[in-house]
C-alpha cells in the first residue's frame, strides 16, 4: 500500500523518486499458523437440519466428498455406486462438459452414509408455495441410470435444478 502511494507521488512529481523502490522485506521463515473456522459434528447436523431438501443433501454430499458444485449438479444415478461416486461430467453456467481436470474425472470412494443419503431423495417430496396454493413435488421423478440425481423440481430429468449453481438457501 505504501509503495503504491509513493509511486503515485513520484509519478505526479511530488517526490523525485520513490524512496522505498527496491526495498524487499525479509522472508518470514516461521510459517503462519491459522486457526481456520470449523464446525463440530453437532453444529454440522444442526446446520443441515435447517436447509431444505434437496439442498441439504447437496451440502452433505459436497462436505463428505469434496465435490465442486459443477461436479455435484450433473451426477446421474449410474454414477452412484454402493461405495463410490463416479465424476464424468461437469455442468457450469448452462454448459455440459468434461470434468475440470483429469484428476476430477475419477471414481471416488465415499462413506456408505453418503450413498444412503443420496438414495433417500427417491422417497422425499417438497411442498412449494404457488400463490395461495401449495404444490408437492417429488425430488426424484425418475431414477433411470441416465437421469440426474439432483433434478429440477418442475421439469425434472435432464435439467439440473436452476438453483444447483447457486448458494444454498436456509429454510
Amino acid at each position: 500500500m505504501l509503495a503504491s502511494i509513493l509511486n503515485s507521488a513520484a509519478t505526479y512529481r511530488l517526490l523525485v523518486r520513490n524512496p522505498i523502490e527496491g526495498v524487499r522485506l525479509p522472508v518470514d521463515r516461521r510459517g503462519r499458523r491459522r486457526n481456520k473456522p470449523y464446525l463440530s459434528p453437532e453444529q454440522f447436523e444442526k446446520l443441515i437440519s435447517k436447509i431444505v431438501e434437496p439442498y441439504a443433501t447437496m451440502v452433505f454430499v459436497a462436505i463428505f466428498t469434496g465435490l465442486r458444485i459443477s461436479e455435484l449438479a450433473p451426477l446421474c444415478w449410474e454414477d452412484i455406486h454402493p461405495d463410490s461416486i463416479t465424476i464424468d461430467e461437469r455442468f457450469f453456467r448452462g454448459d455440459w462438459a468434461a470434468p475440470k481436470s483429469d484428476a476430477s474425472n475419477a471414481t471416488i470412494a465415499v462413506n456408505r452414509s453418503v450413498i444412503e443419503r443420496i438414495h433417500r431423495l427417491k422417497v422425499l417430496a417438497v411442498s412449494v408455495r404457488a400463490g395461495l396454493a401449495t404444490r408437492k413435488y417429488k425430488l426424484v421423478k425418475s431414477d433411470r441410470a441416465e437421469d440426474l440425481v439432483f433434478q429440477n423440481l418442475r421439469s425434472g430429468i435432464r435439467c439440473p435444478s436452476r438453483d444447483a449453481s447457486m448458494r444454498c438457501v436456509l429454510g
